[in-house]
């Protein structure tokens, strides 16, 4: 695959190159689209004031997302190092509301 692509960058040259790329691109609303209605993520949301909200996919294990075992360290190993344990996430998520 590597013989067939025309050009060689280094890893370091990658910003830049996208950079090239997508400068010359312009990307506009749709047409037809109402800019009173917007779709945020939870992050994004958490940021804004709003008069009204429609919340969508608030399915259990879904969000908030469970807590996946980490394969790296172990509940007691993060303990030991002062690492949050993984159910915090979800207590932050509970703020979201």
């Amino acid at each position: 695959v590597a013989a067939s692509v025309p050009f060689a960058f280094a890893a370091a040259e990658w910003p830049d190159v996208m950079d090239a790329l997508i400068a010359p691109e312009t990307v506009k609303p749709a047409q037809g689209t109402d800019r009173n209605i917007a779709i945020w993520g939870a992050l994004e949301a958490r940021l804004q004031s709003v008069d009204t909200l429609v919340i969508g996919g608030l399915n259990e294990g879904v969000w908030p997302r469970k807590p996946e075992s980490d394969r790296f360290m172990s509940r007691l190993m993060k303990t030991g190092i002062d690492l949050e344990p993984p159910e915090r996430r979800i207590g932050l998520a509970a703020h979201d509301f």
